[in-house]
């Protein structure tokens, strides 16, 4: 269920989601440059940076922690992106805070996103995730990464995580299936 793509230039799908990591000290007042023959998205979501990126980070962690601008909207993988991003956030984060930059970045760039919270334990009430058992959480992405190919008719999915959210992906690509 996981792919990594070759575009015609020889990147790769996940060499070009990381750099879109990067891409935030490479745009300029906000605006995005498309790489030639990527195409972009008819929506245009607000992009926040800086400051304006770390307020939105504070006020999603604590009072929106399910909304992502750019994410989970619905969307149906293109011909040139056919396979869905799904954003993995680390541990105590969660989608809302963790992605406030890059998911609309890459809606914007015509990329399918979706993110999910993942990792919730009884003990912090709801308000930190990505803090239960590696195996449950696993078990979790493996439950979203389904429902988003559902959704999408997509075969497989790109995963883009940080911090635990790169290294909990791998026991459901190697324990759970996912690398099928």
């Amino acid at each position: 269920m996981v792919h990594d793509s070759l575009f015609s230039d020889g990147t790769s799908r996940a060499r070009r989601c990381l750099a879109a990591l990067g891409v935030l000290a490479t745009i300029a007042a906000g605006v995005a440059i498309a790489a030639p023959g990527v195409a972009v998205a008819a929506t245009k979501y607000h992009v926040p940076y800086g400051n304006e990126a770390l307020t939105e980070f504070f006020g999603r962690e604590l009072l929106a922690p399910t909304d992502v601008v750019g994410a989970n909207n619905g969307c149906k993988p293109s011909a040139a992106h056919p396979y869905p991003i799904v954003l993995v956030h680390g541990t105590g984060a969660n989608e809302g805070s963790s992605w406030v930059s890059i998911a609309p970045l890459l809606a914007n760039e015509g990329y399918c996103v979706y993110a999910f919270n993942y990792g919730a334990d009884t003990v912090s009430l709801g308000f930190l995730d990505g803090i239960n058992h590696i195996a449950k959480s696993a078990e979790e992405l493996s439950s979203f990464v389904n429902t988003v190919l559902s959704k999408t008719k997509a075969s497989k999915v790109d995963l883009v995580g940080h911090s635990q959210g790169g290294m909990m992906p791998n026991y459901y690509i190697h324990f759970l299936g996912g690398a099928a």
